[in-house]
């Protein structure tokens, strides 16, 4: 993926065009998305964008950092997980740590008649410890629940007063 980064902004860059470098997180809505998998090249994607009239690119990276390791292995931690599922986790967490500073994901888009439109690529590793996040946010409280009003505490689905600060 970090090759993958360098050849993508090296291509955006020769076309000519702007490149706005944005923020997001893989497979966000909002987007019509690219076949990477039927069509797999990102050259074919940005000939359609120029060919199509794209006045700029939008481009999205991220690179795996320790604190988002930190912030799995604390949520971890906090919720009430069956002993095999916790330490499962926790070994995905560490193998996780191979890919420090690598890049997790990119994205390269361009908006149409108000449509963004999108090839974006995920490392399988990178999806592996997003599903795990999604996971892990099964077992917490859902921010929706009123568990500090006295009257819904002793309800079933009452939370007693845990909420997730993520």
């Amino acid at each position: 993926m970090d090759r993958l980064k360098t050849e993508i902004l090296d291509s955006l860059l020769a076309t000519g065009l702007p490149i706005f470098y944005a923020l997001g997180m893989p497979g966000e809505e909002g987007f019509i998305y690219w076949d990477n998998i039927r069509y797999p090249d990102w050259k074919h994607f940005i000939q359609v964008a120029r060919e199509s009239g794209a006045g700029m690119f939008l481009f999205s990276s991220h690179q795996l950092i320790a604190e988002e390791l930190q912030a799995a292995r604390d949520t971890i931690e906090d919720v009430e997980m069956k002993g095999l599922d916790r330490d499962g986790a926790f070994e995905m967490i560490e193998s996780m740590r191979a890919n420090l500073g690598h890049e997790a994901w990119l994205r390269v888009a361009w908006q149409q008649d108000n449509r963004r439109f999108a090839f974006e690529v995920v490392a399988p590793w990178y999806s592996q410890f997003l599903d795990l996040l999604d996971e892990l946010n099964d077992y917490l409280p859902e921010l929706g629940d009123e568990a500090n009003d006295e009257d819904d505490k002793d309800e079933p689905g009452g939370r007693g007063g845990f909420y997730s600060l993520n």
